[in-house]
C-alpha cells in the first residue's frame, strides 16, 4: 500500500516536472538558439569584413606590382581560417584575377563582380546551389579603383555550432531533469512515508481502534499533525466510552419503559375492548358511541352471599376467579365483550364495539355454555351452584367514563331491562324479553313463562331459553329443560 502511494505521488510529481522542464527547455533553447545565431552572424560578418579588408590592403600592391599567382597564393592562405568558404578578387575591369574555387567561380558569384559602391564594404546573404548558404562580404581595393575583394563566410558552420550548442544544452537539461527526478523521489519518499503512516492511523481510527499509535518522527507540520491526531483520538475514545455508557443506560431505561408500556397496554386491554383502547391511546378524550341494536347478558350466581359466609375470603376469591375465568373464555370464544363483574354478577354484550348481525345468537350460545360450565365446576367442587341469567335486545350507548380506573360501560333502557330479566329470573334458567325471543325463536327452543311484573317496567311477557333446536337433543339439554321449570 505504501509503495503504491509513493509511486502514485511520484508519478504525479514527475509529470509536473516533465511539463515544467519541457516548457523551460523549449523556451531556453529557442532563446539561446536565436541569441547564438545573432552573435555568430555578427562574429562571422566581423571576421569576414576583417579578412576582406586585409586582402584588399595587401592587394593594393600585389595587383600593381606582382603577378596573379602571387595574389592567388595570398588568398589561399585565408581559407585556413575557420568559417571562410571562399575568396576571390576582381580588378577594376570587373575581371576575376584570383579565386579559391575549383575549377571556376560559380555563376551566382560572378554576378557579384558588378559592385556599384566602390567606397564601402557590402555584405550580402546568398545561396549557391549544391554549395550552401553564405554571407558574402565585398571590400573595395583603393576605394574601388583597384577592384574588389569578395570573402564568403559559410553560414552552415553557424547552424552546426548552434546545433552542437543546442545538443549540449539539451543534455544539460536532461541531466538536470534526472538529478531533479532523483531528488524529487527522495523528497516524495520522505514526505509520503509519514503520510502513509498517518493514513493507516486514520483508517484504524475509522475502525474505532483508538488504542493505535502512529509512528511519525517528523518534527515538522506532519509530526505536529500526528501528535494532534493522537490527542484527538484519546479524547474521542473517552468521549465514545462515556457515550456508550450513556447509550447503554438509555437502552436499559427504554427497555424498562417498553416493558412497563406493554404491561400498561395489557392492563388497558384487560379493562377496555381493543378498538376502544386504541382510540383512547390515539385520542385521549371522551369516547361515546350509540348502537341501534345489541344483546345484553346479566348473570348472577344464586345463593353465593350465603355461601361466602361459610368459607374463607381466599376461598371466595378463588371460587369467583375460577367461575369468571371460565366465563371470560366463553366470552372470547363467542366473540362477545365482557363489560364488568359486580360482586358475583357478570355482564357481557354482543354487537359492540364492533357491530355484528348474529349478536343475539352469540349471547344465547354463551348463556347455554355458562350453564354447562357452572355444572362442571359444581361437580368438580362437590357443590350445587345455580346461575340466573337475563337477556335483552335493544339500543344502547357505550363509552368510557372517568379519568382514573377507566371502565367501558353501557347505558340505556335495554341495559336496565336485561338486568331486570336476571333479577326477576329463575335459578338455572335463562330469561329473555320478547325482543330477543323474536330474533331467536326459529333457531332455539323456548318455554313461555308468561306475564310477570317487572320493577320499573310493569307487566312483561318473558321466555325461558331451553336450547338450540335439533333433531338429536342430548341428555344434558333435556336435563336442563327439566331443571328450568316455572
Amino acid at each position: 500500500m505504501g509503495k503504491k502511494k509513493i509511486a502514485t505521488l511520484f508519478q504525479k510529481t514527475l509529470v509536473g516536472q516533465i511539463v515544467l522542464f519541457g516548457v523551460v527547455a523549449l523556451t531556453t533553447s529557442a532563446f539561446s538558439g536565436w541569441n547564438l545565431n545573432r552573435q555568430l552572424r555578427r562574429e562571422y560578418r566581423s571576421k569576414g569584413s576583417a579578412i576582406a579588408t586585409s586582402v584588399a590592403y595587401y592587394s593594393e600592391n600585389l595587383i600593381a606590382s606582382s603577378p596573379a599567382e602571387t595574389t592567388q597564393s595570398v588568398i589561399d592562405e585565408f581559407l585556413e581560417i575557420q568559417g571562410v568558404a571562399y575568396v576571390f578578387v576582381v580588378d577594376v575591369n570587373r575581371d576575376i584575377i584570383a579565386h579559391t574555387f575549383v575549377p571556376q567561380v560559380p555563376k551566382e558569384l560572378q554576378l557579384l563582380q558588378n559592385v556599384d559602391d566602390f567606397e564601402t564594404i557590402v555584405i550580402r546573404e546568398i545561396d549557391i546551389k549544391n554549395l550552401g548558404d553564405f554571407t558574402n562580404i565585398s571590400a573595395p581595393i583603393l576605394a574601388g579603383v583597384g577592384g574588389y575583394v569578395h570573402v564568403g563566410m559559410d553560414r552552415g558552420l553557424i547552424r552546426g555550432q548552434i546545433a552542437r550548442a543546442m545538443q549540449e544544452q539539451i543534455f544539460l537539461i536532461f541531466l538536470l531533469f534526472i538529478l531533479s527526478g532523483i531528488a524529487t523521489y527522495l523528497m516524495v519518499k520522505k514526505v509520503s512515508q509519514p503520510l502513509d503512516r498517518l493514513t493507516e492511523y486514520a483508517q484504524k481510527l475509522a475502525r474505532h481502534d483508538f488504542d493505535a499509535i502512529v509512528d511519525v518522527k517528523s518534527k515538522g507540520e506532519i509530526g505536529l499533525l500526528a501528535t494532534t491526531m493522537q490527542k484527538m483520538a484519546r479524547e474521542l475514545s473517552r468521549f465514545i466510552q462515556r457515550l456508550e455508557a450513556a447509550v447503554n443506560e438509555l437502552n436499559q431505561t427504554l427497555q424498562a419503559l417498553r416493558e412497563e408500556q406493554e404491561k400498561s397496554e395489557r392492563l388497558l386491554l384487560n379493562i377496555l375492548p381493543i378498538p376502544i383502547a386504541r382510540k383512547l391511546k390515539e385520542k385521549p378524550t371522551h369516547i361515546a358511541d350509540g348502537f341501534p341494536e345489541v344483546t345484553i347478558l346479566f348473570a348472577d350466581i344464586v345463593g353465593f352471599t350465603k355461601l361466602s359466609q361459610k368459607i374463607s375470603p381466599q376461598e371466595i376469591v378463588q371460587l369467583l376467579n375460577d367461575i369468571f375465568c371460565a366465563f371470560d373464555n366463553l366470552s372470547d370464544r363467542h366473540g362477545l365483550e365482557k363489560i364488568k363483574t359486580i360482586g358475583d354478577a357478570y355482564m357481557a354484550v354482543g354487537g359492540l364495539p364492533v357491530p355484528r348481525e348474529d349478536h343475539a345468537e352469540a349471547v344465547a350460545e354463551m348463556a347455554l355454555d355458562m350453564q354447562r360450565e357452572l355444572r362442571r365446576i359444581s361437580v368438580e367442587r362437590g357443590e350445587n351452584f345455580s346461575i340466573r341469567i337475563g337477556v335483552n335486545t335493544g339500543p344502547v350507548v357505550a363509552g368510557v367514563i372517568g379519568t382514573k380506573k377507566f371502565i367501558y360501560d353501557l347505558w340505556g333502557d335495554a341495559v336496565n331491562t336485561a338486568s331486570r330479566m336476571e333479577s326477576h329470573g329463575i335459578a338455572d334458567c335463562i330469561q329473555l324479553t320478547d325482543s330477543t325471543y323474536n330474533i331467536l325463536q326459529n333457531k332455539y327452543r323456548f318455554k313461555e313463562r308468561g306475564v310477570i311484573h317487572v320493577k320499573g317496567k310493569g307487566d312483561m311477557t318473558t321466555y325461558l331459553l331451553l336450547g338450540r333446536k335439533s333433531d338429536n337433543e342430548d341428555k344434558e339439554a333435556r336435563g336442563q329443560e327439566e331443571e328450568c321449570r316455572v
